[in-house]
């Protein structure tokens, strides 16, 4: 009923409003008592200009960043109120919180920044592209890009710093990571896969006995479906009630900021077509990739979704054949290799960060001969 959705969009905006004013409230008194940050100290800049609901696209370099900082020193350019109010409360790198184009400015005259990362696609990233004088450098995924002088494959330098260890004992359940994206927000994007798929096969899951659920859904899902929110908390209910039945079950509702055991340590994950599934590839682990019951979903032919096990949401309570079949199927486990050498190449621990600082140590020496050759003439 259109009453019914406009008082929810009410409340979310007024929750929203309040989230912000709070934040707004946090940040300034963080940055006052921190203080000024030193100047002409910062070599990396990685500029991120969205709030907390993706702060997932940061937290995930924060390991590979930090060591990186031991060599070239990083500080995160933060626009947004909630994204840097964030930032300063995980304190893992030095933030300087630029709202504007004019601090944005002021941030690049008091530093030396020579290269500028981006972990994901703001449009607001442009604003930062007009600088020139330095490297700009895109660390997500690109789809269908050839290699040139431009890229460098490095593969994924956080599979070397997966984090955290299992918060459940080891002991004969079958772990299955489950970790649906969020609902999308238009027809073509529909890969969330709470309200198709989550409910009866987590429900299957929960009935074996044998089977252990680590449940991560995306944080925003259900911000524009309510049905989709609703799922959601059922799921979690049920796991909620699972654990209550078994205390030994140590099923998981995992909203923890990092990602790393969970991918690292799961023996099977339940992904929507989203960039967790090339996360989890990166690690040469089982996986299933629910198939988008909309079919104006877009889903790309080529590619590892060209080969890859797919779960109907037909089959979804039938999940746990469909998970012995994954796991004990040694052809499909070849396949997986296979497109992990294609997407990854070589993924021994420190193979991907030692690329990845290759990479970064070049950019810098060429920096350094334009700078010799060229002055310093403005921007």
């Amino acid at each position: 009923m259109p009453l019914v959705r406009d008082a929810r969009l009410a409340v979310g905006l007024l929750r929203k409003a309040v989230a912000t004013r709070t934040a707004r409230r946090d940040l300034h008194r963080a940055l006052a008592a921190r203080g000024p940050l030193p100047e002409q100290t910062f070599r990396i800049a990685v500029y991120f200009a969205d709030g907390a609901v993706n702060m997932y696209q940061m937290r995930q370099w924060y390991a590979p960043l930090r060591e990186l900082a031991e060599t070239w020193p990083v500080v995160v350019i933060s626009r947004a109120i909630r994204g840097a109010d964030a930032l300063l409360k995980d304190g893992e790198l030095p933030v300087a919180y630029a709202p504007t184009v004019r601090d944005v400015e002021q941030v690049l005259a008091e530093q030396d920044i020579r290269l500028v990362f981006y972990v994901n696609q703001n449009t607001r990233n442009f604003q930062m592209f007009r600088y020139g004088r330095r490297w700009h450098v895109f660390i997500n995924h690109l789809w269908d890009y050839d290699l040139d002088r431009r890229t460098y494959a490095i593969g994924r330098p956080q599979a070397d710093h997966a984090a955290g260890e299992p918060p459940y004992p080891a002991d004969d359940r079958t772990v299955v990571l489950y970790a649906p994206t969020w609902e999308g927000d238009r027809p073509s994007a529909h890969y969330g896969s709470i309200r198709t798929h989550g409910e009866a096969l987590v429900s299957a899951l929960l009935a074996t006995g044998r089977h252990r659920v680590v449940y991560r859904p995306h944080p925003r899902s259900g911000v524009v479906d309510p049905e989709y929110g609703a799922a959601n908390a059922r799921i979690i209910a049920a796991l909620t009630a699972a654990n209550r039945a078994d205390p030994s079950a140590h099923h998981v509702h995992d909203t923890s900021p990092t990602l790393g055991w969970q991918l690292r340590s799961t023996d099977l994950a339940v992904l929507d077509i989203s960039a967790m599934v090339y996360d989890r590839l990166a690690f040469s682990a089982p996986l299933l990739i629910t198939r988008p019951s909309d079919p104006e979903a877009e889903v790309d032919a080529a590619g590892y979704l060209s080969a890859c096990e797919w779960l109907d949401a037909e089959s979804s309570g039938d999940i746990v054949a469909q998970a012995d079949r994954v796991l004990g199927d040694p052809e499909a486990v070849e396949r997986l290799h296979q497109w992990v050498r294609h997407y990854f190449g070589d993924t021994t621990p420190g193979a991907s960060t030692a690329r990845f600082r290759a990479a970064v140590d070049e950019l810098m020496d060429r920096w350094e001969t334009w700078h010799a050759r060229e002055g310093d003439r403005p921007d």
